[in-house]
């Protein structure tokens, strides 16, 4: 081991390393820049009072919750883009200077309509061509009405624009790895078990959205969702895989089945290229070689 480094609160997000610094962030609601060869802290910021636990319906962390979703970070801007959960029980997304941690800007992004105190920031931000994609999912527990969501925050200026998953509750969008950006600049996103037993409802999904979220380009679910959907056995715990070079995606979720599906059009219920039972279960995220 080349170095600790003690931070002020649990790291769920993953670290970044950018430009010789290692970032962290913290459910504390710090975010550190670490120097990748000796672990000395480079520059911190504190965004605001995290949210305490016990304020919460339910959920998993404690005895603090703020940053939980991995960050995004832009070399070229010299940017950082980071959701915390305020003690108001907003999550506010930061874009933070890299060179020095100060904020450059901040904005609310909880979705109108929704109820921030059900409502979980655990996927990783994605940065596309015009816009950082923030995913909402719920809390451990699935308690209360939540959704799944995923808003676009334009990186110039302008309005938010959002995708709300149409169920009437849940299809959280909550796996660890966050959206995937397509070679289109189409977003796609794994939804999570819904409140339907008959009609789809895009639970148990994996949904090509377009840039601006406005539309849904194409979409697939397994034929079995609605038992997906009854025993908790979310295909959205792990998010999606673009492959453009063999044109498909890859989709694996709890009940350990991986799908691959045809990239652009994903073959909507029941649609898939291929699917084999690989593993008893899959949470988190996935990456693959070009070699």
């Amino acid at each position: 081991m080349a170095w600790t480094a003690h931070l002020d609160g649990a790291v769920y997000a993953s670290p970044l390393i950018v430009a010789g610094h290692v970032l962290a962030a913290t459910e504390n609601n710090t975010v550190y820049a670490l120097d990748l060869f000796s672990g000395s802290v480079v520059w911190k910021v504190h965004l605001g009072e995290p949210v305490a636990s016990g304020s919460l319906p339910c959920g998993d962390i404690g005895p603090v919750t703020g940053i939980t979703g991995t960050p995004a970070a832009d070399p070229v801007t010299g940017r950082l883009y980071v959701v915390a959960f305020l003690s108001s029980h907003h999550h506010m997304l930061f874009t933070l200077s890299l060179a020095d941690g100060s904020v450059i800007s901040q904005r609310d992004v909880d979705p109108a309509g929704s109820n921030p105190t059900v409502q979980q920031e655990r996927g990783a931000l994605a940065l596309g061509a015009d816009f950082v994609y923030v995913p909402l999912g719920g809390l451990y527990g699935d308690c209360g009405a939540y959704h799944g969501y995923v808003v676009g925050v334009p990186l110039k200026s302008g309005a938010s624009v959002s995708y709300e998953v149409p169920s009437a509750r849940e299809a959280g969008i909550w796996s660890a790895e966050g959206p995937t950006i397509g070679p289109d600049g189409s977003v796609y996103v794994v939804s999570g078990n819904g409140a339907s037993q008959s009609t789809f409802d895009y639970s148990n999904a994996v949904i090509q959205l377009s840039p601006d979220l406005h539309s849904v380009l194409s979409y697939f679910a397994p034929s079995n969702w609605v038992a997906l959907n009854a025993s908790d056995t979310d295909l959205g715990s792990v998010g999606a895989t673009v492959l453009p070079s063999l044109g498909v995606v890859l989709a694996i979720g709890k009940e350990g089945v991986a799908y691959v599906l045809k990239l652009g059009s994903l073959g909507e219920v029941g649609g898939e290229v291929a699917s084999r039972l690989v593993c008893s279960g899959s949470w988190g995220g996935t990456a693959w070689s070009r070699s």
